[in-house]
């Protein structure tokens, strides 16, 4: 990656926040939408909202630790490194963790299930794909 590099990685980065943030208004609106959502329901999607919130947190830790890079320090461009790294990672984790609370059971209808996952699925892709940027930006020798 080339000098840009610093510049793509926290384009992604604010990226990932804007879906994520999206992603949030639009599964808070899911219980007033249709016939309501059942107990159950209600408790995965507020159980989600919250990992997905968490999510939104480390990513704009990650956003400001990386502009405190000090580019002639190269320990502290380390440690900064590997404190991003660890809050993205934290953060991908967390978009998983937001659909584990529908679990396999037959506790929420399809429907509500297919409605978040498709809006998580695009937050962890985002999230994904700002990792890996991350993670080529932390290993040249070029900063």
């Amino acid at each position: 990656m080339g000098a840009d590099s610093i510049l793509l990685t926290v384009t992604a980065l604010n990226l990932t926040v804007f879906f994520a943030k999206s992603a949030t208004k639009y599964i808070k609106n899911i219980p007033h939408s249709g016939n309501g959502l059942t107990r159950f329901e209600a408790g995965a999607v507020a159980d989600c909202l919250e990992e997905i919130g968490d999510s939104v947190s480390e990513l704009q830790d990650s956003l400001r630790e990386l502009d405190s890079i000090n580019h002639k320090d190269s320990s502290k461009f380390e440690m900064v490194m590997s404190d991003v790294k660890t809050w993205v990672s934290a953060a991908l984790t967390n978009d998983d963790t937001c659909m584990d609370g529908f679990g396999q059971s037959a506790g929420a209808k399809a429907a509500v299930k297919d409605l978040v996952r498709g809006h998580v699925i695009k937050v962890s892709r985002m999230t994904s794909n700002a990792l890996a940027l991350i993670n080529m930006y932390a290993s040249t020798d070029v900063h």
